[in-house]
């Protein structure tokens, strides 16, 4: 064969199979970023150079290499055939980006707490503590944006914990997936969740979670196992674990809410106008993408635009759309500006 398929199923953890296109491909690492681009936002917080694809199960089959021509991909082993029932499979190198990640979370909790060592914490939206080991750090500026993060924000790198906004993991899993944005009022001078992936409304945070299995199942674990591991800690007094199960049960209820639920609840603007017009920038792009994907109209869109904005914001307002005008699903260009 001289020429590639014209394109090739492709998996990426729960998501369901879809097409690649293989036009001006000629090897495995220009593929990648096809399917960097077609899966965009689940693979918009890595470089393409942590991304991998497996003919079958990653853990049992090594990674295709980057220079293997297209041509030559049927011919791999474990390669069987290729269609919606036996796709490619996409994985990512997950060790360092884990350890980053976790430092990364510690230091968003730190911060925000303000403890050196913490068991609960509390969260936007949620009106009660939570444990918080199911609180996370998401990035306010986004992973695929960090090339422009000093530029933008002042941040060295994108991991400065001051680009931190801590959420419960499956709201943070939705915000970093532009399913939902936040909002700002410049009348009420809050930032509000709004729901841009119509299909999660009527979703418990339970059969959210149950659905979208990257998110970490433990949270969903039975009251009874929870009293069993409080009651088992021999540092636990008898009141400490009565105390502790009073937030396991609101956790409980916490999870057999809707989504709707928390559509306009908002939290108070963040002390720093920066961080402030991170969040709009954010909404602003998860409503471009919520539009591509049919979630919204351009006018459902186009509501709240001009509130997201504050004075600060206002002088920086061109600037920042000529920096969007450079964005593409594949690359973000960056373009210095002064700070002033």
């Amino acid at each position: 064969m001289t020429t590639p398929p014209p394109f090739f199923w492709v998996k990426f953890g729960g998501s369901r199979p879809a097409e690649v296109s293989t036009e001006g491909c000629r090897n495995i690492d220009g593929f990648i970023d096809r399917v960097k681009a077609k899966m965009s936002p689940k693979l918009d917080g890595y470089s393409a150079v942590d991304i991998n694809i497996y003919t079958k199960d990653p853990a049992k089959y090594q990674p295709l290499r980057p220079g293997l021509a297209l041509t030559d991909l049927a011919s791999q082993t474990g390669f069987v055939q290729n269609d919606d029932e036996h796709p490619l499979i996409v994985a990512v190198a997950t060790q360092d980006l884990n350890e980053r990640s976790v430092t990364f979370e510690a230091a968003v909790l730190a911060k925000l707490a303000k403890l050196e060592q913490i068991h609960l914490s509390t969260a936007p939206l949620v009106e009660d503590f939570l444990p918080a080991a199911f609180v996370i750090g998401g990035h306010l500026f986004k992973e695929c944006w960090k090339e422009s993060c000093f530029d933008r924000l002042g941040f060295h790198k994108i991991d400065d914990p001051r680009n931190g906004l801590l959420l419960f993991k499956p709201f943070e899993y939705a915000f970093d997936n532009s399913q939902i944005c936040f909002e700002y009022s410049a009348e009420q001078r809050i930032f509000t969740m709004r729901i841009l992936d119509s299909s999660l409304r009527e979703l418990t945070l339970r059969e959210y979670i149950q659905r979208e299995k990257e998110i970490e199942q433990n949270v969903l674990q039975k009251r009874e196992s929870w009293l069993s591991k409080f009651e088992m800690n021999p540092s636990y007094s008898q009141d400490r674990v009565s105390e502790l199960m009073g937030y396991v049960d609101g956790l409980l209820v916490l999870l057999e809410q809707p989504f709707s639920a928390f559509e306009g609840r908002g939290f108070m603007e963040l002390q720093r106008k920066c961080y402030s017009r991170c969040l709009s920038f954010q909404a602003m792009m998860a409503k471009r993408l919520a539009v591509e994907e049919g979630w919204i109209s351009l006018e459902e869109a186009a509501e709240s635009s001009e509130s997201m904005w504050s004075d600060l914001e206002n002088k920086k307002r061109d600037q920042i759309l000529a920096w969007v005008q450079t964005l593409d699903s594949v690359a973000q260009g960056r373009i210095d500006i002064s700070d002033d």
